[in-house]
């Protein structure tokens, strides 16, 4: 699922814990840049993190932001990753697959 903003992000969530039969998967991580129109990602990660329903899916923030600042009030507000996007198109595909090979398949996480 990929959501064009953080409003759309956060609906998709909300929809998804009120349906008793959601129409899609629970996500098994999610993948958050910060800078998100309408609601940005550090405010997506907060609510993510202080709803006991979602709190324990992994969230990664990938976003082109190296700002220390960032990183601190990411790992602050709950976020299990933190990598900052690389320039290159090549470079960029290489981490996503890392990611989906640790987080997905390697990585043990809680059940729903």
């Amino acid at each position: 699922m990929w959501a064009k903003d953080g409003a759309e992000a956060l609906a998709f969530l909300d929809r998804h814990q009120a349906a008793k039969t959601p129409p899609d998967p629970r996500p098994e991580l999610i993948l958050l840049d910060i800078h998100l129109p309408k609601v940005d990602g550090h405010e997506v990660l907060r609510r993510v993190k202080g709803d006991e329903r979602l709190k324990t899916i992994p969230v990664i923030m990938l976003t082109t932001s190296e700002r220390a600042e960032d990183m601190a009030a990411s790992y602050d507000s709950g976020a299990n990753s933190y990598i900052a996007k690389p320039v290159s198109s090549q470079d960029f595909l290489a981490h996503i697959k890392a990611v989906k090979e640790y987080w997905l398949l390697t990585n043990t996480a809680p059940a729903a």
